[in-house]
């Protein structure tokens, strides 16, 4: 990263938020944050943004909580905040309220920007799927020779299958 010139407590922040911004500039206009959880029910997990200042303040900027349908037993829970010009850290804080809770695929980004993640798989390397700008995941399945045989797209009405394919050779002989 260049150097920053930024006076005040908020100098590293100030400095991503110039190089990440397109007109530069000296605080961050907003950031978006997409969080996945695994809930029994949507009301029972939250999550806190919170910022400090040089001072030692801190003060909440984000409170989010999960909204819109299951999809596969996971719920979004999706929120934006501005970074203050003060700031010289944030906290992110995912509560479970209630009982256990996963939280999976925590994005934090620019408010503006497009993000596309990948997930491969440990072992063999294998992509093994794609999440959008909505974190919407693309599976691919694969078979034991490791040919893509199906793909798969999670969208807010559940996981469909978008493309099947089978490859084989015939076992019989022709004269």
């Amino acid at each position: 990263m260049p150097e920053s010139s930024s006076s005040g407590g908020g100098g590293l922040l100030q400095q991503i938020a110039g190089d990440l911004l397109p007109t530069g500039g000296t605080s961050l206009p907003g950031v978006g944050s997409g969080i996945r959880s695994v809930l029994p029910s949507a009301t029972q997990c939250d999550v806190v943004v919170t910022a400090r200042n040089s001072a030692g303040t801190s003060y909440n900027i984000g409170n989010f909580k999960a909204e819109g349908n299951a999809v596969d037993g996971w719920y979004q829970v999706n929120g934006k905040f501005r970074v203050p010009p003060d700031a010289v850290s944030i906290n992110i804080e995912m509560k479970a309220l209630n009982g256990k809770t996963w939280f999976d695929d925590l994005r934090i980004q620019p408010f503006n920007s497009v993000m596309k993640t990948f997930v491969y798989h440990p072992q063999t390397l294998r992509l093994m799927a794609t999440l959008d700008e909505n974190n919407y995941a693309t599976m691919y399945v694969y078979d034991q020779q490791e040919q893509l045989v199906a793909t798969k797209k999670e969208t807010e009405s559940g996981i469909f299958t978008v493309q099947e394919a089978r490859n084989g050779t015939s076992k019989i002989s022709r004269p």
